[in-house]
């Protein structure tokens, strides 16, 4: 399985050089299969829209753990303050890694771990109630010793409201970028894409309704749907589908069909706390588990 997979995880996980650039871990956002870009939570996440930071009030320390495939795992560590330079301008500071798991070198006998690390610096604005919002983001990959490579990335995103928040619109384009070094001889190209979403609240019921199109530059496209629902005033449950789901090369045998492309999370408030966890059904490598842990630190910092 290990020598198949090293096989494998250079073509699916750099289609667009760097998986991580693209693998969103945040368990909110997993939970809803990435159908939420319109749609804010009680707790940033830049990464996926920036736009957002623009009405975020409150600091949050954000760490979250996402499991891909046996020992694929991946995570993250946000603080995002609300004017930690500059009064009203936002910023939140991001950094992810996902490893691979261990390799043997067959010709040499020695082992190797594949990583990728990523830096991210977003910020917010809002301007006659346009929410604007931007990520800079520094990618290091590295194979092996003689294989690495790093590149810079970029996204910009915008979101809008009408009729008293009921209509939620959200427009962007990310993955904007170039390599600064090159695995090989020869550069690749960063695969930019076009990210749009819409969300409806229900105005008799404590739930949101909501669907995210990615339109890749090269050609192909994905959609996701999901609804969220305030079951309790500390209990919120969700649920997202991806439609176009992708004949993945990677990942176990045993797949259930039936539910491909169906994602369930849950988030649970506790205090200054917020639990937030998801479930992916044939995820991009496999089954996958995420979880979220939301630290409001605004009475220990403000």
């Amino acid at each position: 399985m290990r020598i198949i997979l090293l096989i494998l995880l250079p073509v699916a996980s750099y289609a667009g050089i760097y998986f991580i650039s693209e693998a969103d871990i945040n368990s909110r956002t997993t939970g809803l299969r990435s159908s939420d870009f319109a749609v804010a939570s009680y707790a940033p996440n830049a990464v996926s829209n920036p736009s957002f930071l623009a009405e975020q009030k409150n600091i949050y320390l954000i760490s979250a753990y996402h499991n891909h495939f046996t020992d694929i795992n991946s995570g993250c560590i946000t603080f995002s303050h609300p004017d930690l330079l500059y009064k009203k301008i936002p910023l939140a500071v991001s950094i992810f890694t996902i490893s691979y798991g261990k390799f043997e070198n067959i010709d040499t006998g020695t082992d190797y771990s594949p990583y990728e690390t990523m830096i991210v610096l977003s910020s917010g604005y809002e301007l006659k109630k346009v929410m604007l919002g931007t990520n800079v983001r520094y990618i290091y990959s590295s194979i092996n010793n003689e294989y690495r490579s790093s590149g810079m990335v970029f996204d910009f995103a915008s979101s809008y409201r009408l009729f008293s928040d009921k209509i939620y619109l959200a427009a962007g384009i990310f993955n904007i970028g170039f390599q600064i070094s090159e695995y090989y001889e020869a550069s690749e190209d960063v695969e930019g894409f076009v990210k749009t979403g819409i969300g409806y609240r229900v105005e008799k019921l404590p739930l949101k309704l909501m669907i995210q199109n990615d339109l890749y530059f090269e050609g192909r496209t994905r959609t996701a749907a999901g609804l969220e629902f305030n079951a309790k005033e500390n209990l919120t449950v969700r649920a997202g589908y991806q439609l176009s789901v992708r004949d993945m090369n990677i990942g176990t045998a045993a797949k259930n069909e039936q539910f491909s492309g169906l994602s369930l999370g849950a988030t649970i408030l506790f205090m200054d706390f917020g639990f937030d966890f998801s479930y992916l059904v044939n995820g991009e490598m496999n089954n996958e588990f995420s979880m979220t842990m939301n630290l409001n630190m605004n009475k220990y910092l403000k």
